[in-house]
């Protein structure tokens, strides 16, 4: 699953331009479990992402995101039979923002609350959010077929 939200975060934060945060942490993380440069090098990337052309877009697709990280931690806790309790190695990706996550959903709300409140910006910023929704779930269906030039 974690090669897959890799393939997933780095097109994302690549089409949104916002750094590359979440695949940092994965990196991180698919490296503590054995996989190396050129092997995350070769995992496939999520081709089917909407465009993130605007700020409304790309708010709409932070949306998604940013909240599908909200229930990181107890993934995280989750993990302990299988890490360790309390080791975060292999699960940096799930820790996200820690203490903070709660106050990074808060500041994308208020984002979203500052939007433009025109036809447009508004319809820009649900279907982002609903594209990067339907996008995500296609990707991830696929998490447990291993592809022919997928490593390991």
């Amino acid at each position: 699953m974690l090669r897959r939200l890799y393939g997933f975060h780095r097109a994302y934060e690549q089409a949104a331009l916002c750094g590359v945060v979440r695949t940092t942490w994965l990196e991180t993380d698919l490296m503590t479990l054995g996989e190396t440069p050129h092997s995350l090098y070769l995992l496939p990337r999520c081709a089917d992402l909407p465009r993130l052309e605007t700020l409304n877009q790309r708010l709409g697709a932070r949306y998604v995101v940013d909240g599908s990280a909200l229930g990181g931690r107890e993934m995280a806790r989750g993990l302990d039979g299988l890490l360790g309790a309390g080791v975060p190695a292999g699960r940096r990706f799930f820790l996200g923002h820690g203490a903070a996550t709660g106050d990074v959903w808060r500041q994308v709300m208020a984002l979203l609350a500052d939007a433009p409140e025109t036809d447009q910006a508004q319809t820009e910023i649900v279907n982002a959010a609903a594209a990067t929704f339907s996008a995500f779930e296609r990707w991830a269906a696929g998490w447990s077929e291993k592809t022919d030039d997928e490593p390991g």
